[in-house]
C-alpha cells in the first residue's frame, strides 16, 4: 500500500511540474507579444529611481567641473603675473597646443574627444581674455610689429624676453648660432629665427644689432645695402662714436639709424644668462645721428617706454664721455685693484694660502666689486679700443686724484691726510647728491 501511494504521489508531482512549466511558458509568450505590440511599456517598467540616480551623478560632476574650472581660470589669471616677473611671453601658442593634444587623449571615443577639444579651446580663449584683462598693455599695437634681433646673447636675449613679455603680439625674429636660436624658440622668447640676418632682413620694421661692439660695426656694413625705406636700425653697443659715425657715412637705402645703449648688464654672458636680468626701469640711452628723423626718435622713445625702460636721449660725445667715466674706467680700475692682489705671485702653495687668508676677511663691498672682475675680457678689449680716447682722458683725471692722495699719505702728516681725505669725500658726496 505504501509503495502504491508513493507511486501515485510521484505521478501527481510530475503532473504539477508539467502544469507549472506550461503556465510559465504561456506567461513568457504573452509578455513577449505585449512588448512587441506596446514597446513603450518596456520603458515604463524601468525603475524610476535609476533616472534620478543618473541625473544626481551628472549634477555632482557639474559642480566638481565648475569648481575645478574656476580654479583653473584663476590660476591662468595669476600665471600672467608670474610670466611677467620671469620675463616670458604672456601667450604661448606652443604650450596651448600641447594642452589641447593631451586633453583629447582623455577619451578613446572620437566624438567625445572632439567635444572635449572644443570645450578646451573655449577654456583657452577665456584664459587668454583673463590674462589680457589683468595686463591690457600686452594687447597694444606696437609701432614695430616685427623686430629682428641679430645676436641673442646677454643683451639681445634680455631684450627679446622683455619684448615678448610686455608686447606679446610683436613678432620677434632671432639671429644667432643654430643651437642658440633653438634654445630661444623653445623658451618662447622669439617667434622665428635663423643663422643669417641678411636673409631675414626684409621681414622686420626694426633691426637691433645686439652682437659685440666690433661685430656690430661689421653687421651694419653687411646689411646696409639690403635695408629699405621705412626700416629703423639700432644697436646696443656701449660705445657710440664708431658705429654712429659709420651710420652717417653709409648709404642705408633711406632706412634710418639711431644709436642705442641699454644701460644694464652682467659679468656673465650668453643667452642663458639673459634670463637672470630684469630690465624693468633701467635706462635705455638713444643717440640721434644724421640718419635719424624726429618721427623715428619719437617712435623709438615711445616703444622703449612701453617696454618699461627709462629713455634718455643724449648726443654721441656726451654719451661716450659718460660711459668712459661711469662704466669703462670703473671696470678697469676694479679689475686692476683685484689683479694687484696677485701681482708678483707665482701661484705657489704659500702665495695661494696668503691670498686665501686675505680674502677670508673681505667684506660685502669687496665681494660686490669682485663680481665685475669676472667680466669677459674679449668684450672689454673691444670696448676699450672703441672708446680709447675718452677712457684715456678719464684715466688721466683718476691718475691725478691718486697722485694727490699718494703725496698726502707719503708725507706722513696726519693733518695732510685728513685734509686730502676730507676733500675727496666732499667731492664724492656732491656727485651722490647730483645723482639724487
Amino acid at each position: 500500500m505504501a509503495q502504491e501511494a508513493n507511486h501515485r504521489w510521484r505521478g501527481q508531482v510530475c503532473i504539477l511540474s508539467s502544469k507549472i512549466r506550461e503556465l510559465a511558458a504561456e506567461e513568457k509568450l504573452q509578455s513577449a507579444k505585449s512588448e512587441s505590440r506596446f514597446p513603450e511599456r518596456k520603458i515604463k517598467q524601468l525603475p524610476g529611481d535609476e533616472l534620478i540616480h543618473i541625473r544626481s551623478q551628472i549634477d555632482s560632476l557639474d559642480l566638481q567641473i565648475a569648481k575645478l574650472l574656476g580654479e583653473r581660470l584663476e590660476l591662468a589669471s595669476k600665471l600672467s603675473g608670474v610670466k611677467r616677473e620671469l620675463g616670458v611671453p604672456t601667450q604661448d601658442a606652443q604650450r596651448e597646443q600641447v594642452v589641447l593634444s593631451r586633453v583629447q587623449e582623455a577619451s578613446n571615443n572620437p566624438q567625445i574627444a572632439k567635444a572635449i577639444l572644443s570645450v578646451y579651446q573655449s577654456i583657452m580663449a577665456q584664459s587668454r581674455d583673463l590674462q589680457i584683462a589683468r595686463y591690457p598693455e600686452a594687447t597694444k599695437v606696437s609701432p614695430f610689429p616685427r623686430v629682428l634681433i641679430i645676436g641673442l646673447g646677454l643683451i639681445g636675449g634680455a631684450l627679446a624676453r622683455q619684448i615678448k613679455r610686455l608686447s606679446p603680439n610683436t613678432h620677434v625674429i632671432g639671429i644667432d648660432q643654430k643651437e642658440i636660436v633653438d634654445q630661444a624658440l623653445k623658451a618662447g622668447v622669439i617667434d622665428s629665427g635663423g643663422i643669417n640676418g641678411s636673409e631675414l632682413l626684409n621681414q622686420a620694421s626694426l633691426v637691433i644689432l645686439a652682437a659685440s661692439p666690433k661685430n656690430n660695426i661689421d653687421l651694419l656694413q653687411q646689411i646696409a645695402k639690403g635695408l629699405t625705406k621705412g626700416q629703423l636700425v639700432i644697436d646696443v653697443t656701449s660705445t657710440k662714436t664708431p658705429i654712429c659715425n659709420l651710420a652717417n657715412q653709409l648709404d642705408l637705402q633711406e632706412a634710418e639709424f639711431i644709436g642705442g645703449h641699454p644701460c644694464f648688464g652682467s659679468e656673465k654672458s650668453g643667452f642663458a644668462a639673459s634670463g637672470e636680468i630684469n630690465p624693468d626701469g633701467r635706462v635705455f640711452a638713444i643717440v640721434p645721428t644724421s640718419k635719424s628723423s624726429d618721427i623715428s626718435l619719437k617712435r623709438l622713445n615711445d616703444w622703449l617706454t612701453s617696454l618699461n625702460f627709462q629713455v634718455e636721449t643724449i648726443d654721441v660725445t656726451t654719451h661716450d664721455q659718460a660711459m668712459a667715466s661711469l662704466s669703462h674706467v670703473l671696470q678697469l680700475i676694479i679689475t686692476c685693484m683685484v689683479a694687484s692682489l696677485v701681482e708678483g705671485s707665482d701661484n705657489s702653495a704659500n702665495d695661494l694660502s696668503r691670498l686665501s687668508k686675505l680674502l677670508s676677511v673681505s667684506g660685502t663691498g669687496f665681494n660686490q666689486i669682485l663680481r665685475l672682475a669676472d667680466s669677459p675680457p674679449d668684450l672689454w678689449a673691444e670696448i676699450v679700443f672703441q672708446n680709447r680716447d675718452m677712457i684715456l682722458a678719464a684715466l688721466e683725471k683718476y691718475k691725478l686724484k691718486i697722485e694727490e692722495l699718494l703725496r698726502a699719505i707719503a708725507a706722513g702728516d696726519e693733518a695732510s691726510i685728513r685734509t686730502e681725505i676730507t676733500e675727496l669725500f666732499a667731492q664724492a658726496r656732491s656727485v651722490k647728491r647730483a645723482k639724487g
